[in-house]
């Protein structure tokens, strides 16, 4: 119904007077009520998929600068560090060695630790480790030994 037919049955249930009257009156407060939930529900759900773009885009925009920092899959630790006492590969004064960040303050302050201990050289890049492969067969395996 539009709000000028509402308007029109409410005059008429006001001049009726009567219980009939009466029970159109209560049920057009009903709608007029179910009319604002609906309408604030439509408003939230405007502000949600708002909020959700906004969210979407913001993601992206993260994602292109950090691509913009990396190079074939290297992420710059002025850029951005890994997660402390997590393995990744690290670039160490042009070589490339497994590694975990021990503690981070700044790019140039922090302590990186390898297999034999403390990181002395140059980390300039890093990258998360690969997945490991879907099998993974023993050396014994490979050659056909029997188990």
């Amino acid at each position: 119904m539009t709000d000028e037919q509402l308007k029109e049955l409410r005059e008429w249930a006001e001049t009726v007077g009567n219980h009939l009257g009466l029970a159109v009156l209560a049920l057009l407060d009903m709608v007029e009520e179910l009319k604002l939930h609906i309408d604030l529900h439509v408003e939230q759900k405007a502000a949600l998929n708002t909020d959700k773009e906004i969210f979407k885009a913001r993601a992206m925009a993260a994602e292109e600068e950090l691509r913009g920092h990396t190079q074939g899959g290297w992420i710059s630790v002025e850029t951005k560090s890994p997660k402390a006492g997590y393995g990744v590969m690290l670039c160490v004064d042009g070589r490339v060695q497994y590694g975990w960040l021990r503690s981070f303050v700044g790019p140039k302050a922090a302590k990186w630790h390898g297999v034999y201990g403390v990181i002395t050289g140059n980390v300039t890049h890093w990258q998360p480790l690969p997945a490991a492969p879907p099998e993974t067969k023993t050396a014994g395996e490979l050659r056909g030994d029997e188990k």
